[in-house]
């Protein structure tokens, strides 16, 4: 499979109905909206690993711009 076309599976997922309602409730669970600080360094880094699965599927769902997609492609 190739990034674009995980990008896309991402998309079909998450902008579902269904998708929508677990994205935000990862959001909420796990920080999404905001980062963590704890003052237990293990503990920030439990939180902004959480988090860090939160982002990349935000980052999924964002559309790329048409020349990174043909730079892609080109790969």
């Amino acid at each position: 499979m190739t990034p674009i076309e995980l990008r896309q599976t991402y998309q079909a997922l998450f902008n579902t109905d269904d998708g929508v309602l677990i994205l935000e409730d990862l959001r909420t669970r796990f920080h999404g909206d905001q980062p963590t600080f704890s003052s237990d360094a293990l503990e920030m880094a439990y939180f902004e690993g959480q988090r860090s699965v939160v982002l990349i599927i935000q980052n999924m769902m964002k559309d790329l711009d048409h020349n990174i997609v043909e730079m892609m492609n080109d790969v």
